[in-house]
């Protein structure tokens, strides 16, 4: 957590591959290879073989070094192989940290060790990460020769809420998207649009407002399931860059369909965007940008 803390720049990062087991590093330096080499046969098929004539055409990536920078870990590591998720990304690794202070350790077993911290982002977004160290065998140089040893290597960094379960009630800085859209789902159950339209983005509700039409705008079929559903669930976070987090939500709504006891099921696409210096008091606080259905009528989700 130091290293992320104390780092002038996002290459001292970089040291946070040696952290990671060799199989793993090895997956990924032969994914980078492939991407490769898919975009060079790209470029040639797009300069009509124009890159082929060149001197050594497209196998000039092949025999690259073998390091890995940390941007290239995120950006080609899969959970399997390193589980960093949006808390993860928003807390530590877009931007140090503005704090971050041990909160427990646990040793699950022999060969894990959880480390959990609490953290405040850059943004003032307040979080709980917990780190995930695992203990195994690693080649390591000896004289004449090689030596197994073992070594802790990290399993991946998650996160959750500071106040797991409790939901703002306006815009602030310490809450994250995901908080942010737990609280619109919760005022879409209610009816309540005022409540929903609060944590509109100002660009959003210049597009949607005022809140008579946005209300208006709810009842419309896009959006109906989505006012006094029976129940929510986000399916999935993404973090797209360091200022804009994308949510899959599942929503089961109180429209009846054609199978007795079935409602409506709809799936909604929702962006969430860091506010700007030039948000005014509302700097600093994440906000949806726009809400859009993605399907809808999928039976049981």
């Amino acid at each position: 957590m130091a290293l992320f803390q104390n780092r002038r720049s996002a290459a001292e990062l970089d040291a946070l591959v040696e952290y990671l087991p060799e199989a793993v590093i090895d997956r990924l330096l032969e994914r980078r290879k492939a991407k490769r080499r898919e975009a060079a046969e790209q470029a040639q098929q797009q300069q009509v073989g124009a890159a082929a004539a060149e001197p050594g055409g497209g196998a000039a990536n092949e025999g690259e070094d073998s390091e890995l920078s940390f941007d290239e870990l995120v950006a080609l590591s899969q959970p399997a192989d390193l589980a960093l998720d949006a808390f993860a990304c928003r807390g530590v690794v877009n931007a140090p940290p503005r704090a971050a202070a041990v909160l427990s350790s646990l040793m699950l077993a022999p060969g894990r060790f959880l480390t959990r911290f609490s953290v405040v982002a850059q943004s003032g977004e307040e979080m709980v990460l917990t780190v995930d160290l695992q203990l195994q065998e690693s080649l390591q140089p000896k004289y004449r020769g090689l030596q197994v040893v073992k070594k802790w290597f990290l399993k991946g960094i998650t996160g959750e809420a500071a106040c797991p379960g409790d939901l703002p009630s306006k815009p602030e800085p310490c809450w994250g998207p995901e908080a942010v859209v737990m609280a619109q789902l919760e005022a879409l159950q209610a009816g309540d649009a005022s409540g929903v339209f609060r944590f509109a983005s100002p660009s959003n509700q210049a597009a949607t407002g005022p809140v008579e039409r946005f209300a208006g705008m709810l009842e419309t079929d896009p959006f109906r399931p989505l006012l006094r559903h029976l129940s929510a669930e986000v399916l999935r976070t993404v973090q797209m860059t360091a200022d804009n987090t994308w949510l899959i939500v599942g929503v089961r709504s109180n429209i009846p369909t054609d199978e007795p006891g079935i409602t409506q099921r709809v799936v909604y696409s929702w962006s969430v965007r860091l506010q700007e210096p030039g948000a005014g008091p509302l700097c600093s606080c994440w906000m949806t940008e726009a809400v859009q259905p993605v399907s809808q009528n999928l039976g049981r989700l």
